[in-house]
């Protein structure tokens, strides 16, 4: 059975590295130097390199700078649980400008930029409104997540698992993907769905121990399996299997409809080979102390 992906680096990613950190320290973006260089060293400014490969250097750009920007709050979430925080991401989701006094509503100003700007480089009406609709159900699945937490409420298994693709931001991604020639016609909902949830339980398998050491609940094997280590594990290697096939067997599928639905295809598997690549290589979910990031060595 197959089980890997391929994958490739936008050869683009590597000069606009540097160029987005100092961006990003400019704009008072980072906490502290430490901060910064554990973004260096997980090798986060690379992971939209991964997940669009053949994309031209200039549309790369502030794709990055958005990811960078959704990295850096996704991680203030991680300690910043407060009713403050609701209201922030209300204001994000809202196309709010914040008057800017503290480094969040900085970063959630630069966040509602990055997304204005990429949304312009849309070249029809229909791209730009998925976009948006897209954006409205990340922002509010990262609300959700907050309330429960704020609430101390762990969701089911079944209700986290259709949440889960919005509050991962995996929907936004597979969109800057699709430029006005993509095709319409495969019926690739289907298939993209199955790597959504692919991309989301890869990344609940691998930050199952960082959750727990942090208690957040919101990761599949933990809502199943609690502390239960090597049942969960065992279990969700097995389902990631299944959930591979499925997706295979999707794409052979599809891949018969046309020319363009096989290069769609094509740049579908190259996104996920590349984001689970990137999560093999990155340290993101390594070095994590009482829910903030420790010291790197």
């Amino acid at each position: 059975m197959k089980d890997r992906f391929p994958y490739d680096c936008n050869p683009h990613s590597l000069d606009l590295e540097t160029e987005i950190l100092r961006w990003a320290w400019d704009a008072n973006l980072f906490e502290s130097p430490a901060e910064l260089e554990r973004c260096r060293v997980q090798k986060v400014n690379r992971f939209a390199g991964y997940l669009y490969p053949r994309e031209s250097k200039e549309r790369l750009q502030p794709i990055m700078k958005l990811f960078l920007c959704l990295f850096l709050l996704d991680d203030i979430l991680d300690y910043e649980v407060n009713e403050e925080m609701v209201d922030i991401l209300e204001d994000i989701r809202r196309h709010k400008i914040r008057i800017e006094s503290r480094r969040i509503e900085i970063l959630s100003n630069h966040c509602l930029k990055m997304h204005l700007l990429l949304k312009k480089t849309m070249k029809t009406e229909i791209l730009r409104q998925e976009w948006e609709e897209y954006w409205f159900q990340y922002l509010g699945g990262l609300q959700w997540e907050l309330i429960n937490k704020l609430e101390r409420k762990a969701p089911n298994f079944i209700e986290y698992r259709m949440q889960r693709p919005h509050s991962s931001g995996v929907f936004l991604a597979v969109h800057l993907l699709r430029n006005e020639y993509s095709p319409r016609d495969c019926e690739a909902e289907l298939l993209e769905r199955e790597i959504a949830r692919l991309i989301c339980f890869s990344n609940d398998i691998a930050s199952y121990y960082k959750e727990l050491s942090i208690g957040d609940f919101h990761n599949e094997l933990i809502l199943i399996f609690g502390e239960n280590n090597e049942k969960a594990l065992a279990w969700g290697m097995e389902e990631r299997k299944k959930i591979v096939h499925k997706i295979h067997s999707l794409s052979d599928l599809i891949r018969a409809k046309s020319n363009d639905c096989d290069q769609w295809i094509d740049h579908l598997h190259l996104m996920v080979g590349g984001c689970l690549f990137w999560g093999e290589e990155s340290l993101r979910y390594q070095n994590y102390i009482n829910g903030k990031p420790s010291q790197l060595k």
